[in-house]
């Protein structure tokens, strides 16, 4: 989940970067934290059906999936227009990991224990937005603007590697369909 919530704030104190690299305004690279966020608030709505039809763990490994997916278009971007794809794949996957982590709880957790596992990844999730622009200048220190990209898929196989040992579809009922 931590990946898919650094994809809308790691990559903004490179933005200057990459409108240099694009030769594009800064105004039009800016406009891609939106192609990201678009599709990461609007694909949110389809992922729990797609959960029901294909179980947990298939949901998460398609969302890291296209979340790298995204990354790498990003990389092998010559315009500006295909890094926007890149994003708009990132947010389409980021989607459904960031739900995911939130329908495992409710469905794994007991109700007393629910409270606390959201907490806990809600302040994942609050922090976020203040260390991903940290790490993003850090890493920039050492390597130009696709090295947070790298980065991203270097941490999304270590999730992917993780969630798929941890993550059985089994071990988590699928929930009854509501009619």
């Amino acid at each position: 989940m931590i990946a898919t919530q650094m994809g809308t704030n790691f990559y903004l104190v490179a933005l200057p970067s990459v409108a240099e690299y694009f030769r594009q305004p800064s105004s039009l690279v800016l406009n891609t934290v939106y192609y990201y966020l678009i599709p990461y608030g609007l694909f949110q709505l389809f992922i729990a059906p797609f959960v029901n039809s294909i179980g947990f763990k298939r949901t998460a490994m398609w969302g890291f999936f296209t979340f790298a997916l995204g990354a790498v278009i990003i990389l092998c971007a010559g315009n500006i227009f295909t890094f926007a794809l890149g994003r708009i794949v990132q947010g389409i996957g980021g989607s459904s990991v960031y739900l995911m982590a939130k329908m495992i709880i409710q469905r794994k957790y007991k109700e007393g224990q629910v409270n606390i596992a959201f907490s806990i990844l809600e302040s994942f999730a609050m922090a976020t937005p203040g260390i991903a622009p940290l790490l993003g200048a850090c890493i920039l220190q050492f390597f130009p603007w696709q090295g947070l990209f790298y980065f991203i898929l270097i941490y999304v196989a270590f999730a992917t590697f993780m969630v798929s040992r941890m993550l059985d579809n089994k071990e988590i009922q699928k929930p009854p369909r509501l009619t």
